[in-house]
């Protein structure tokens, strides 16, 4: 992966802000592998139905160049009031950031933005698969599904899955994989967790990677010798109580399916009935 860096950036004849992302290249063919593959995504996504509710949660480029290279990074905020940049630009001009002055760079201290209200979009197409169904190793570290880290065929269904660990992790506060042993990366400690707080997996999961059988035996049971942790998903969770507890756990069990196929699709969970309830709260309370 190429290094890159992002900024929000003023054009000086509309007045218009925007993200740019400008990236390195270390190695010749750096920029056939992201930063080519991040561009045919946006324009695949680009040249989709107008009217695709999840035209409104992406953001596109408007316009690509190679000085060298171009690249990606992460999920976007909105924000509803442009004066925002304009305060920034203040800001730095009265009391400019802490900088290190190097031979070969200058080193700049992060100035902090406020939280805004705006709707998250993705930007991040860099590691994006054009295509039904995939192999081989994709996702951050504790972010990935069970069937690639058992090196099984993948497809959209492990961003179901990723969507519901984030959730979890930024509703509770800390993550729910950690997945580490001796502070390594551990697929087998990762396992192990997914089978305390999800239960075993199906046979029919297990038929599907030869990998399966280093950790589970012909009935499902577990094998390997990392012991399985000695939690629940519902005792992981510190927030709530009652019935709105409840209500969570099963909303995050239902996305934290073992089988791809049993877990929602993206719109069945924007209209599930949790989240159109909390929606309905939230609204109500604003009017408050």
């Amino acid at each position: 992966m190429e290094p890159s860096f992002e900024a929000v950036s003023n054009d000086q004849k509309s007045g218009a802000y925007v993200a740019i992302k400008v990236c390195t290249r270390e190695q010749e063919d750096d920029f056939n592998n992201q930063a080519k593959n991040e561009i045919a995504v946006c324009r695949v996504l680009q040249a989709g139905d107008d009217q695709h509710i999840g035209k409104n949660f992406v953001r596109l480029l408007k316009d690509s160049f190679v000085v060298e290279d171009i690249s990606p990074n992460n999920i976007l905020t909105g924000v509803t009031d442009p004066s925002l940049f304009s305060e920034l630009e203040e800001a730095e001009t009265n009391h400019p950031a802490p900088r290190k002055v190097l031979e070969s760079r200058v080193i700049y201290g992060s100035r902090t933005l406020p939280i805004t209200n705006g709707p998250p979009v993705l930007s991040d197409f860099g590691s994006a698969r054009i295509g039904a169904v995939h192999r081989g190793d994709v996702m951050p570290d504790f972010y990935r599904a069970p069937e690639v880290i058992l090196g099984m065929e993948w497809g959209s269904k492990i961003d179901i899955w990723a969507a519901g660990v984030m959730m979890w992790d930024l509703f509770q506060g800390c993550r729910l994989f950690f997945g580490l042993k001796n502070g390594v990366v551990d697929d087998e400690q990762h396992l192990a967790e997914m089978v305390a707080l999800l239960g075993p997996p199906p046979k029919s999961f297990l038929e599907r990677s030869e990998a399966c059988k280093k950790y589970w035996d012909s009935e499902g049971n577990w094998i390997a010798s990392t012991p399985i942790p000695d939690v629940t998903l519902e005792m992981r969770e510190r927030y709530l109580e009652g019935v709105e507890h409840d209500r969570f756990i099963e909303f995050a069990r239902g996305i934290l399916q073992w089988l791809p196929e049993d877990r929602p699709t993206a719109i069945q969970i924007v209209e599930s009935d949790y989240l159109m309830e909390l929606h309905r709260t939230s609204a109500e309370s604003k009017l408050e």
